[in-house]
């Protein structure tokens, strides 16, 4: 079984977790995107999984649009699909659409530092990989339900932590995720960002023996223009149980409009 990298909250997938920093102050995944603002962030990636027990190994090139949209000042719509080239062992390969899901953010509160909001992306049904430790094709449908809160440090550092539950219809087991990030800048408009991304699964079939993965990933992000930034950053999984291991790559650009 190989582990999908395509969640919008908590994920990076291949990007990361999905967040929308400015140059002041910062912000992360909890804060909403000022009305009628659109951000937009483009990923190259490449990841490897290490075959999980009962499963098999993996390979994964992905091209991914993450948009988010201030459709008010309090609430941002968000979105992500993915081209997927993806190789697994003793099974042909495959190309296509996958890690779909659509979803809004709403702000709970806001103060002077904090934030607080909550997240509800679904995902669509395609041929590529739809959810966690599934077959190609399988799942859709899925609801990721998100607690979010930020603290920001002054114009340049920040914490966030979001939490929840994936609701996944159709006899498999839902999952319980907590996603960290803090992110500071270091020098001249560049930031570094480390986060760590955990997932356990939670109730299933009879029989079902469970799985749970902790992820480590670190990154940099620097400006290209007053309105863009690039994005370099590698991700491993740091424990697993009954889920592959996963090393990947990638370069993000993040527009703003």
């Amino acid at each position: 079984m190989a582990w999908r990298t395509g969640c919008m909250a908590g994920c990076a997938c291949a990007a990361g977790v999905l967040l929308a920093m400015s140059s002041a102050p910062a912000q992360a995944g909890a804060w909403t995107k000022p009305r009628g603002q659109t951000l937009m962030i483009s990923t190259q990636s490449v990841h490897y999984f290490d075959r999980a027990p009962g499963g098999v190994s993996q390979s994964k090139q992905e091209s991914a649009v993450y948009i988010e949209y201030g459709w008010r000042d309090h609430i941002t719509l968000v979105g992500r699909a993915a081209l997927q080239s993806i190789d697994r062992s003793a099974i042909e390969p495959w190309r296509g659409v996958g890690g779909v899901e659509v979803g809004a953010r709403v702000r709970l509160y806001r103060g002077e530092r904090w934030v607080m909001s909550a997240q509800a992306p679904a995902s669509l049904r395609t041929g590529g990989e739809n959810r966690n430790n599934a077959a190609l094709g399988e799942g859709g449908g899925d609801l990721d339900l998100r607690l979010m809160a930020g603290r920001s440090f002054g114009r340049s550092t920040f914490i966030d932590v979001n939490g929840g539950w994936r609701r996944r219809p159709g006899g498999a087991a839902d999952e319980l995720r907590l996603d960290l990030t803090a992110g500071t800048h270091i020098w001249r408009g560049a930031r570094v960002m480390g986060q760590s991304f955990s997932v356990w699964s939670t109730g299933g079939p009879p029989g079902f023996d469970g799985y749970a993965s902790h992820r480590l990933q670190g990154s940099v992000i620097w400006p290209l223009s007053s309105r863009s930034r690039m994005q370099v950053g590698a991700m491993r999984t740091a424990s697993a149980r009954n889920t592959g291991v996963e090393r990947s790559a990638f370069v993000a650009v993040w527009r703003t409009f």
